[in-house]
């Protein structure tokens, strides 16, 4: 069988020397030209398309790239320490996000009291979040050191920033207490409240109490929280400040703070519920 693949093959060489002296001489020096050309010019046509067609798709090309580099930490305020009388203090202090674009949650801190002998007097933890150039409070409410404190300190835990394509718009709006008319003198207490004008329920809210006197003074700081907060519900509640009088207090402020980060900390519904104040928390801590 190969020997006769073989006479084919001899045949098929021989049969083809006969067509080319058959033809002309100029067509025949193109016809050898070209086969002796077939095989480079295949080449050469290929590197010039695939250089082509890589220049083409080189801008959309997909290539792996961190979302964001170098982020910067946040600001964390001086700690500012007010004495409340009978070895009593409370404290407060700012964290500023410096980001524009990232967020973080579930940052743990760790708010520390010393003395003048540099000895720790109180400690107290908790955890925060920040939204994208936005700011949180944290403040220690009403809290007994037996030695004297000097200084506070707010140190906060690794940090592990996240770029997300949205975050949540909630509008909580505080209803100022009227100083100049509490409902109790003995302890001082008013009567305050926040609206929730989101759309969503909001699990918990806490609501960070500032006290100034008639200098415009913080004279002690303060935190309440509020659990199953409707959408349109104003929610009232006492404040009560133990050791303060009508005379030290002009006005008091409240800055609400919701963790929007956190998904299970908004539920969506429709504005149908004005809701009520009988879900009562916990009384705050002053």
């Amino acid at each position: 069988m190969f020997d006769s693949i073989k006479i084919k093959i001899q045949e098929a060489a021989i049969s083809l020397v006969f067509a080319l002296r058959s033809l002309p001489p100029l067509m025949r020096i193109i016809v050898v030209f070209c086969a002796v050309g077939i095989v480079p010019g295949y080449f050469a046509v290929r590197y010039v398309s695939r250089t082509f067609w890589d220049y083409r798709y080189r801008g959309a090309e997909i290539t792996a790239r961190s979302s964001f580099q170098n982020p910067k930490a946040p600001t964390v305020g001086s700690a500012v320490v007010l004495p409340l009388g009978n070895s009593a203090y409370s404290a407060y202090a700012e964290v500023t996000n410096e980001n524009f674009e990232l967020s973080a949650d579930n940052i743990g801190y760790k708010f520390s009291f010393k003395t003048s002998t540099g000895e720790t007097a109180y400690t107290t933890t908790g955890k925060l979040f920040l939204i994208p150039g936005g700011k949180y409070i944290v403040a220690a409410p009403r809290f007994i050191a037996i030695q004297p404190i000097s200084s506070g300190s707010l140190a906060l835990d690794q940090i592990h920033w996240q770029k997300r394509p949205s975050v949540p718009k909630v509008a909580l709006t505080p209803i100022r207490p009227d100083a100049g008319n509490p409902i109790s003198s003995d302890p001082f207490t008013v009567e305050a409240a926040v609206r929730n004008d989101s759309p969503y329920q909001l699990k918990k809210v806490e609501l960070v109490i500032i006290v100034y006197d008639r200098d415009k003074k913080i004279q002690a700081v303060s935190v309440r929280q509020e659990f199953t907060v409707n959408p349109n519900e104003v929610r009232k509640f006492p404040i009560t400040l133990p050791g303060l009088s009508l005379s030290k207090i002009a006005t008091i402020d409240l800055v609400p703070q919701t963790d929007v980060l956190d998904p299970s900390n908004l539920l969506l519904m429709e504005r149908n519920s004005t809701g009520s104040d009988l879900g009562r928390p916990t009384n705050n801590n002053f």
